[in-house]
């Protein structure tokens, strides 16, 4: 009986553990996919001369709005992290 007890915490601690692993991979793309947006359309907007002012403004503003929902993503994704270490942690017996 405890046999059976100790795989199903085995087994609950190794998906929380891959869980983790892949919120962390991520939590590390994230400031490369917000480099490569951000980047992109200030290369767009400042080295193509036949831009509007106007069209120029609505580009930037949509890579601040990606940004922030990028920002709030890492904080959920951040959330997430906390709640599956204390899932973690809760199998140590220290």
């Amino acid at each position: 009986m405890q046999n059976d007890s100790f795989e199903r915490d085995r087994a609950c601690y190794d998906q929380n553990f891959q869980q983790m692993r892949a919120l962390n991979d991520q939590m590390v793309k994230i400031p490369q996919v917000a480099v490569a947006i951000t980047g992109g359309l200030w290369f767009a907007v400042g080295s193509v001369s036949g831009f509007d002012k106007q069209v120029a403004f609505i580009l930037l503003s949509f890579g601040c709005v990606i940004n922030f929902g990028l920002a709030a993503s890492c904080l959920r994704i951040r959330d997430v992290m906390s709640s599956y270490l204390e899932k973690i942690e809760s199998f140590s017996k220290d």
